[in-house]
């Protein structure tokens, strides 16, 4: 005690010798006022905070705001505007009275507050104690500076809901890559780029991209960064061509070349056909003739040099493609549906009702009958669609079979029964894919030359998306339900024995009360008679006690068991509440999963087009509709849509440069970029005044319909911060009031929407409810930062991973820990469960990526086990791929199921 009296008077002593005894702190000429977020907060932070967070608050005092100090604790406000002297916080900071703070001791390494700090914190008093709300022209400017070109490390990544396009943040740059291509297709930078000096070439953000997020419908993506959040959207670029100089308003035959840039079409004008060719580019036409017999059907070479003309009267007419004239022509001896003129020119593959389909070898005497090479396919069923790609030909029989033959070796390749109406077809390069479109709207892709179906799909892929979701919100719902119903059966049954238990208690009550009151009613009449002896009356004045001690003990049972009987009651109704809650919940879902599926069904429509990119990594499809659909054309995952245009489409092809061109009945020309660029749409956030982000954005988060963004960060140490947006408009819906006491590190929607989960550096990982904005539940295990967050598709489970090298799970209801997955060697930086699976892919910076089972927590798959370090990693929403971005700047790709790495994208 003595060592403490002694220590406290040489720390005062001290700082009255350095500020004199309670002087007026004035401010000096030309000093800088004291700014609470610039000079005091890391005082604070470093010797107080500890315990006086929103957290822990000791005394019911927190610290980590001027408006919290101001309110006070249970001592009252903790400063006095103007009055050092007469402030609590600098009366015990300065250990000028009790309780000293920090206190001797005190176990988190906090150390008294030094004059110097003593100093800036009185005078921070004296000023006002100004909040750090409060705008001033005293506000410093950033003086920004060029990032060092060696800063390549990658701190976010984000993959599109198709799966087709990842996102990095590399350094203070956002680049693009084509997960599909396998190949880079843009980077990101601002227009509003400041042009003064040290600032570095244009770039997405000034410091460091902390967090991406793709829309889950809309071509978006949002970045964060330093007290700013971007939005960024692709560009439509698509442009009508329009053909110069056409003979009529609407062609009724047409075909485009694969090869060259040629369109054909043939158009009737009262009694005569017109044939005409114009170059796809400029849209000039090339050349136009008069046929002298109506037209059956168009075909070019593979090569796109030449055109067969199949008229009606079965005449094979074969043309030069370019200069629209005719090289020679033969009078066939049946009624031909198609020809495809060979590139050699020698050879024609012919396809009738008479002969099937066969190759001709033609003679240079066009009167010479044509000789038959090989037949194909014999004249049992009639040939309803044709591709021809290189050496390559495959047909469609109205049996719904496909064949398929090599046309330099008269060889077959496959032949698959589809059993459908196939409305077209075509292969892809090298023939080692074939796709087809059915008239009931489904899109197939097989494997050559093994014909192994590789997907099916029908009507369009977001809307079945849609319905997927719905569907497991629908099985979620049910699981809800059936859990709450039963706990409703457990309350029902808990009331049910304690009223049984109170009614036992009462009969036991007013039989113990019978018993008493008979015998006050025996004294009374023992009262009036002959005195007994003493020993008699000792024994009934005794019996009399006993009888009222068990009738008091009766009663406070009674009490017990009617306070029982209410907890119990009160559990029932709020079970039955949530019961009630779930059912309504399961209704709404199973509606929207009913209208997903109506949507679904009205979308689709037969498919009419098909083209494979000439680099042979997309497969793009039309349809009755207008949609055009792009698929991967490996494996045919759905990849982009393109919004309808008005008219059914009949033609797709890609050209040299990968741009789509699609053809309408009426002869109308769109073309499109399948890589469009993306730029710049709005900022929010003022890096000079911090509003509405006091720092870094680190984490981004769109809910399951797109209708809310929610933004996370805040200031290290002193507090975290989540807003809530409208999606649509970027405009703030709500600010969670103080949801952590230090920065958010992740957020996380709900399946369902209804509810959102961080984690931050406070060590907890929280649940809020999203309309209300009002605290679920605290998970509290985590030693250290929380760093990422993920729910189960059931939003039944919640998993988080943290810088203590562990990764989680609880129970989003009970708030209870179910699990904890130990092996990795470093934090683990990102969680996310696989798609409709109870299966966890945790990345660890130590470069490991591991899929574990959340039901035992066994390592199912080691996706990748490398030296680098790993800040951040997503999924695709098929869980198929995992990309993660490392220190080193390498943006790499690995497939889930056998961890094959397929991309390393570099700076």
């Amino acid at each position: 005690m003595r060592r403490l009296v002694i220590d406290r008077f040489i720390a005062g002593f001290g700082i009255c010798l350095l500020l004199g005894a309670f002087p007026r702190w004035a401010l000096s000429e030309g000093e800088t006022p004291v700014d609470f977020q610039r000079d005091i907060q890391p005082i604070l932070a470093r010797n107080c905070l500890a315990c006086h967070n929103a957290t822990e608050a000791e005394s019911d005092l927190v610290l980590e705001k001027a408006a919290s100090i101001h309110r006070g604790g249970d001592s009252g406000p903790a400063v006095v505007p103007g009055k050092p002297e007469e402030s609590l916080l600098w009366l015990v900071a300065a250990r000028q009275e009790e309780p000293i703070m920090p206190p001797e001791d005190n176990g988190v390494g906090a150390e008294p507050l030094s004059p110097a700090e003593l100093d800036i914190l009185a005078r921070w008093i004296q000023e006002g104690a100004r909040e750090e709300t409060e705008e001033t022209n005293d506000i410093p400017t950033i003086a920004w500076q060029s990032l060092p070109p060696a800063i390549q490390a990658i701190h976010s990544v984000a993959v599109s809901p198709t799966g087709r396009w990842a996102a990095c943040g590399r350094a203070n740059r956002i680049i693009l890559y084509d997960l599909a291509a396998g190949e880079q297709v843009s980077e990101l930078t601002d227009p509003h780029w400041p042009t003064e000096e040290g600032v570095g070439p244009p770039a997405a953000h000034r410091d460091f991209v902390q967090s991406l997020t793709f829309h889950p419908h809309e071509p978006r993506l949002v970045s964060g960064s330093y007290r700013e959040v971007k939005l960024w959207s692709r560009l439509d670029e698509t442009r009508q061509q329009s053909l110069s100089d056409p003979p009529g308003t609407t062609p009724y035959l047409q075909n485009v070349c694969t090869q060259a840039e040629w369109y054909v079409a043939a158009w009737k004008e009262e009694d005569r056909d017109h044939l005409a060719a114009w170059n796809l580019d400029t849209g000039e036409r090339l050349w136009i003739s008069d046929l002298p017999q109506p037209l059956k059907s168009l075909c070019f070479s593979p090569d796109g040099n030449s055109l067969a003309v199949v008229s009606k009267d079965g005449t094979i007419s074969l043309w030069d493609a370019q200069q629209g004239a005719t090289q020679q022509s033969h009078a066939w001896r049946s009624l031909p549906q198609w020809a495809i003129p060979l590139d050699d020119q020698e050879a024609v593959v012919v396809a009738d009702g008479q002969d099937g389909l066969c190759k001709w070898s033609l003679a240079e005497d066009s009167t010479a009958e044509p000789a038959l090479a090989h037949t194909f396919l014999e004249a049992e069923h009639g040939v309803e669609q044709y591709s021809h790609v290189g050496k390559i030909l495959a047909a469609a029989t109205d049996n719904g079979s496909i064949h398929v033959w090599d046309l330099e070796a008269n060889a077959d390749i496959t032949q698959i029964n589809t059993g459908g109406l196939i409305t077209c077809l075509t292969t892809g390069k090298e023939g080692t894919r074939l796709a087809a479109g059915f008239d009931d709207g489904t899109l197939r892709l097989w494997e050559l030359p093994s014909g192994k179906l590789l997907s099916e799909r029908t009507g369009s892929f977001l809307l079945a998306h849609e319905i997927s979701r719905q569907e497991r919100l629908v099985r979620a719902a049910e699981q809800r339900t059936k859990a709450r119903t039963e706990v409703v059966k457990e309350t029902e049954q808990i009331v049910a024995k304690a009223q049984e238990s109170l009614d036992e208690l009462r009969k036991q009550l007013s039989d113990a009360e019978a018993v008493l009151q008979e015998l006050r009613e025996q004294a009374k009449t023992d009262q009036g008679q002959a005195t007994e002896g003493e020993e008699p009356a000792k024994a009934k004045e005794e019996e009399s006690k006993q009888a009222e001690e068990k009738a008091q003990q009766a009663g406070q049972a009674v009490a017990r068991a009617e306070a029982d009987l209410h907890r119990a009651e009160k559990r029932a109704k709020e079970a039955t509440q949530a019961a009630q809650d779930a059912q309504g919940w399961e209704a709404t879902v199973r509606k929207q999963w009913e209208d997903a599926e109506e949507d679904h069904n009205e979308s689709i429509s037969p498919i009419r087009a098909l083209a494979f990119s000439r680099e042979g990594h997309f497969l793009a499809s039309g349809d009755d509709s207008s949609r055009i659909q792009i698929w991967n054309a490996q494996h045919g995952q759905p990849l982009d849509t393109f919004r309808r245009s008005s008219k059914p489409l009949t033609g797709l092809r890609f050209d040299e440069k990968g741009q789509l061109w699609s053809m309408n009945r009426a002869g109308e020309f769109s073309v499109r970029a399948i890589q469009p660029a993306w730029q710049w749409k709005q900022t929010i956030g003022n890096m000079a005044t911090g509003e509405p982000f006091s720092d870094r954005v680190l984490a981004l988060a769109y809910s399951p319909t797109g209708d809310y963004l929610a933004t996370g960060g805040g200031v290290p140490s002193r507090g975290g911060e989540i807003h809530i947006w409208d999606a649509s408009e970027l405009s703030l819906v709500r600010t969670l009031p103080e949801p952590h006491s230090d920065s958010v590190f992740h957020l996380a929607f709900s399946p369902d929407g209804r509810a959102l989960a961080s984690g931050a550096a406070d060590r907890y990982a929280k649940t809020f409810s999203v309309p209300e904005g009002a605290l679920g539940r605290a998970f509290e295990g985590h030693t250290h930062h929380v760093l990422s967050v993920a729910w189960r598709w059931d939003g039944e489970l919640l998993a988080s991973g943290g810088a203590d090298n562990q990764a989680k799970l609880w129970q989003v209801e009970s708030g209870q820990q179910t699990r904890t997955l130990d092996g990795f060697g470093k934090q683990v930086s990102s969680v996310g469960f696989l798609e409709d699976r109870n299966q966890l892919l945790c990345a660890s910076a130590d470069g490991k990526i591991f899929v574990r089972d959340a039901e035992n927590g066994k390592t199912l798959e080691t996706v990748s086990s490398t030296p680098y370090f790993f800040h951040c990693a997503a999924t695709t929403p098929d869980g198929r791929l995992v990309v993660a971005g490392s220190e080193d700047g390498v943006l790499r790709v690995w497939k889930v199921d056998d961890g094959t790495l397929l991309h390393e994208f570099a700076p």
